[in-house]
């Protein structure tokens, strides 16, 4: 059985930014996750490894770090999962 670390960082993540007329985008995968779970909003944050090589080899805008966008994660589906609240 597969751990969740290898399913997390198997995914494809997407990034855009921009107005729908001019809207830049960029593809990676996910690294990693960080280490603790924000206790405030209950969020994770992850990070993804994405190849701006290809950016700099096109007319494509490379994405900088610290740029806000947002992200497309293709996720996968779990099964029997329950939250006590």
């Amino acid at each position: 059985m597969e751990n969740s670390y290898q399913k997390i960082s198997n995914l494809k993540i997407e990034f855009s930014q921009g107005s729908r007329a001019s809207n830049y985008r960029w593809k990676g995968n996910i690294v990693r996750t960080e280490a603790e779970v924000d206790p405030l909003t209950r969020m994770l944050a992850i990070v993804a490894r994405i190849d701006n090589r290809k950016s700099k080899a096109t007319s494509q805008t490379p994405l900088g770090i610290g740029q806000y966008v947002s992200a497309a994660i293709n996720g996968i589906e779990i099964e029997n999962v329950s939250f006590k609240t």
